[in-house]
Formats: C-alpha cells, sequence, structure tokens
C-alpha cells in the first residue's frame, strides 16, 4: 500500500537516496511488528527505485527493555535515598528520645520516692 506513495514521494524530491525510516505493521496474530526500510536509487537504471525492508521488531523490544529498566534503576535509587533519609530522621528522633529518658531517669534519682507517687484525686 506505501509503495506507490514512496515512489511518488522519491519523484518529487521528498524521499532523497539512502533515507531511512521505521514503520509498523500489525500481524495477522495482532502482534505490532516494527520495520526498518531504506530507499535508494537503482544505479543501472535511474527509472527504478529500491526499497529494503529489515524487521527490526526485537531490537525495537530490547530498546523498550532498556529504557524501562533504566526508569526501574533510577525509581529504585530514589526509594533507596528516601529510605536513607527517613531512616536518619528516625534514628536522630529516637537518640533524642532516649537522651531525655536518660535526662529524666537522672533527675528522677535525687528526688524522694514519696515525691514520685500520683497525686490522689
Amino acid at each position: 500500500d506505501e509503495l506507490p506513495g514512496l515512489v511518488t514521494a522519491f519523484e518529487s524530491g521528498v524521499i532523497e537516496d539512502g533515507m531511512m525510516g521505521e514503520y509498523t505493521l500489525l500481524h495477522a496474530d495482532g502482534r505490532e511488528l516494527w520495520f526498518e526500510w531504506r530507499v535508494s536509487l537503482d544505479r543501472e537504471r535511474s527509472d527504478r527505485l529500491l526499497v529494503v525492508w529489515r524487521d527490526i521488531t526485537d531490537r525495537r523490544e530490547r530498546h523498550r527493555l532498556e529504557l524501562e529498566n533504566a526508569c526501574l534503576a533510577v525509581a529504585r535509587q530514589k526509594d533507596e535515598e528516601a529510605m536513607d533519609f527517613f531512616s536518619h530522621q528516625l534514628k536522630t528522633r529516637f537518640v533524642t528520645c532516649l537522651a531525655l529518658v536518660d535526662g529524666v531517669r537522672e533527675s528522677v534519682k535525687h528526688v524522694a520516692p514519696s515525691a514520685l507517687r500520683a497525686p490522689r484525686c
């Protein structure tokens, strides 16, 4: 279906010798297939156009997986940084609480036990 349009585009100068592109086709089983095409002028006959199609579906899938893995790696790194930050914040507050508890313990050591009883209502 695309070949007549390709020839017209080549004749009008829109597509030049050596030009490349990618195109998708739908397989009968519903899968999307990717093809790379390259156009060149037939050196023996100037009225002929050579078009080479190459299946690049696997290459596109590998590229998609590489991008997905890179995005996951970035997300994992951000998660680790957030966990490190929160861990530090919790540890800082915990150490502060322990210091306060130790301070209260020290103050209580010097108070008479009768003063520590809860008041009666």
